[in-house]
């Protein structure tokens, strides 16, 4: 294996169990964080396919206590609306307030919001949806804030009642602020996945150096038990990739790598027992058998 330099040393060890307990000693530090980051990357592809589908949005992810106090008789009146050209038409100014909550049609652009770009606010309420000609403006008690301009292409329009204007909403936000909403969801995916990985992995390495501790192994290092686990989850990790970018839930398919990273070093323990002397003795077997 000296012969192929990294990654390729890499993806010519992981399927071979006799190769992966050999080339243990094949990795330093940095390629094995690498290596750690290319794992994780593999589940991300899947992950970020999914988020980057997503067609709807719930605002009350973004404006829970408003959204609690959106009712029909509001999307009532807003049922024969309709966005043409980036415009709210068939539709009358009205306003309803009650407990620091405004709902409201401004056409006339009466009421302005203050504050940046996620953090606006209405002066004099703590919640507030403004319906204005070209824009609507939504306040949260939790201190979101958002103006979000209607789109000039068609869009789907939909408040016959509260359930479906709350949808419209959702749309409308998540046409503005999707790009933002994917860059927050992929990275807190690949921090999920880079602790939940780091846990998994760490403790496999773990114990594999405790048996070379104990004497039970020839593992070494810390380092070489690492390398193991690192080489072992290899293929598992792209095999996950593959199901999951093919359909399988995510879950699943995370669940996948990790059984297969349990069978992977269980099988580097059925060809080598973690000695160089099993395999030393598998090599003369073979010698003279052949």
């Amino acid at each position: 294996m000296h012969k192929y330099r990294f990654p390729v040393n890499y993806f010519m060890t992981m399927s071979f169990p006799k190769r992966i307990f050999q080339n243990r000693k094949m990795f330093g530090w940095l390629k094995l964080t690498l290596l750690f980051i290319f794992i994780n990357a593999c589940l991300m592809v899947p992950v970020s396919l999914m988020l980057s589908s997503l067609k709807s949005f719930d605002i009350r992810n973004v404006a829970p206590e408003l959204t609690s106090q959106i009712a029909d008789r509001f999307a009532a009146r807003l049922q024969n609306a309709r966005l043409s050209g980036g415009n709210l038409k068939g539709a009358d100014s009205f306003s309803f307030s009650s407990k620091g909550t405004l709902l409201a049609v401004d056409l006339e652009n009466k009421w302005s919001a203050q504050g940046g770009s996620y953090h606006k606010q209405i002066s004099g309420v703590d919640n507030a949806l403004i319906m204005q000609r070209s824009q609507f403006i939504i306040t949260d008690k939790s201190g979101y804030g958002f103006e979000i301009h209607y789109p000039v292409r068609q869009a789907e329009w939909q408040a016959g009642n509260a359930k479906q204007l709350k949808a419209t909403l959702g749309q409308l936000w998540l046409r503005q602020y999707k790009p933002l909403l994917l860059a927050i969801l992929s990275l807190m995916s690949f921090a999920a996945l880079m602790i939940s990985n780091l846990i998994l992995l760490g403790i496999f390495s773990f114990v594999l150096w405790l048996t070379g501790r104990s004497g039970f192994s020839a593992i070494r290092s810390f380092k070489e038990a690492v390398s193991i686990v690192m080489l072992s989850a290899g293929a598992p990790s792209i095999i996950a990739m593959i199901l999951g970018v093919a359909g399988m839930n995510i879950a699943t398919a995370l669940l996948f790598q990790s059984i297969g990273l349990i069978l992977m070093i269980s099988l580097v323990f059925f060809r080598t027992h973690f000695q160089e002397s099993s395999m030393k003795k598998q090599s003369q077997i073979k010698a003279v058998s052949g």
